[in-house]
């Protein structure tokens, strides 16, 4: 059988959600073998135990991956934290160089009718090339 591999982000208020994913992919793939890599930004050691223990019970591998959020899970909604904390070195520049991954989180999206936030043009030119690329 093949390993069923997982890859998430998420941050310790999530990890309760991922208990209830792990116990139903447990459930309904009895036997399986699985590895979970966990992507997060400052996650401590022992928020992480549980979920350790639970994919040691079951026979997985775990992996807990640090890494900076401004980096690999840049939420858009926190640009002037982020410029502000890096003392204006994480600019609007910076970000389209550097960030793999914007992370529209809450009501408002880009792709949705009348978005005005700073990354909305951003995304509608990926957005566009998408189009381009497919048509």
């Amino acid at each position: 059988m093949d390993t069923i591999t997982l890859l998430t982000t998420l941050d310790e208020n999530h990890l309760p959600q991922l208990q209830v994913l792990l116990t139903s992919l447990a459930l309904n793939n009895p036997g399986e073998k699985s590895e979970l890599f966990l992507l997060h930004s400052g996650i401590a050691g022992a928020a992480l135990e549980g979920t350790s223990r639970r994919c040691s019970a079951y026979g997985w591998s775990f992996s807990p991956l640090p890494v900076e959020d401004v980096r690999w899970n840049y939420d858009a909604r926190y640009y002037s934290g982020y410029l502000l904390r890096s003392a204006g070195e994480y600019d609007l520049g910076w970000v389209m160089q550097n960030t793999s991954v914007l992370h529209f989180c809450g009501k408002e999206k880009p792709w949705k009718p009348k978005y005005i936030h700073r990354f909305g043009i951003l995304y509608r030119h990926y957005m566009q090339l998408a189009r381009r690329e497919t048509a």
